[in-house]
């Protein structure tokens, strides 16, 4: 498959108008873009692992500080199974005999580790 930039699909649907009713998959990953009357020309609609104008932006529980669970750890997260690894920093541990636990994240269910909390 072949991507273009923004600019590129606009000139092309200025050019060749039948394309107008084709959604346009994001480069991105997840995210499904429409065209639009206006500026860009665009809109995407990223799944609830994304975020930003393309999808560009992962947007899990890994990818911000204050919402990673590993606590002293690196988090992992793998997106086709909505689950977290987290490899504990030394010194660190998980707790032996405590389950996972499962986590809302938008529209999906996520599930967590204990933390490297030991």
């Amino acid at each position: 498959m072949m991507y273009i930039s923004a600019h590129q699909n606009s000139v092309l649907r200025y050019f060749f108008p039948f394309l107008n009713f084709l959604p346009i998959v994001s480069p991105f990953s997840q995210g499904t873009c429409v065209p639009t009357e206006k500026r860009p020309y665009y809109r995407c609609e990223c799944g609830d692992f994304l975020m930003g104008k393309n999808c560009e932006i992962e947007n899990n529980p890994c990818s911000f500080p204050e919402t990673n669970p590993c606590l002293h750890g690196k988090c992992i997260f793998i997106t086709k199974l909505n689950r977290i690894i987290c490899k504990c920093d030394n010194g660190w541990t998980q707790k032996e005999n405590q389950s996972s636990s499962m986590l809302n994240w938008g529209k999906e269910t996520v599930e967590v580790p204990p933390p490297c909390d030991g």
